[in-house]
Formats: structure tokens, C-alpha cells, sequence
């Protein structure tokens, strides 16, 4: 990615909109995830971990995990795919 991340606005089931930005991707156990963290939010770094499915109309939606296993094993996949990435650049 640049220097910008890009700016996802999430509309909720309550219609409230949220602007979230897009960290990273990771797909396990053959699903997509997506790594987020609340726009404008720098000092609180609480990163928002989502499932990423395609519609049947092909738009991505993203849903919350309710499984506090399956948060967990995500979360620890995204932190060793973002140790990995900065050993190779320290590395270059």
C-alpha cells in the first residue's frame, strides 16, 4: 500500500454509518478477512476484524465475527503475517 490506506464507509443494520481504514487482507481456513481500523482514530489503534463474503449480486459485504475462537485465531494470523512483513523489509 502507498502512504494513504484506503477509507471504507460501513453502513450498519441500524443504518449508522462507520468510516473504517482498510489495513489488510488475509484469507484462512478458506475465508476472507479484513483488517480495519476506525478512521481518525490513531491514539486508540483498536482494529476492527471483519469477514469479507461477495453477495449474490457480487458486492463484497462484511460481517462480524461472533466467535470468540475464531477472533482470536484470525487476530493472531494478521499479527504473524504483519511480523513476517516487517522481518523481509528489515531484511531488504
Amino acid at each position: 500500500m502507498g502512504d494513504k490506506n484506503d477509507i471504507l464507509i460501513l453502513t450498519g443494520e441500524d443504518g449508522r454509518e462507520l468510516e473504517l481504514e482498510f489495513l489488510d487482507t488475509l484469507i484462512y481456513n478458506g475465508k476472507v478477512y479484513v483488517a480495519l481500523l476506525p478512521a481518525g482514530e490513531e491514539e486508540k489503534l483498536e482494529i476492527i476484524i471483519m469477514e469479507m463474503r461477495k453477495s449474490e449480486d457480487g458486492i463484497g459485504e462484511f460481517y462480524s465475527l461472533g466467535d470468540e475462537k475464531e477472533l482470536e485465531a484470525v487476530f493472531n494470523e494478521f499479527k504473524k503475517k504483519a511480523e513476517n512483513e516487517l522481518r523481509t523489509s528489515q531484511n531488504l
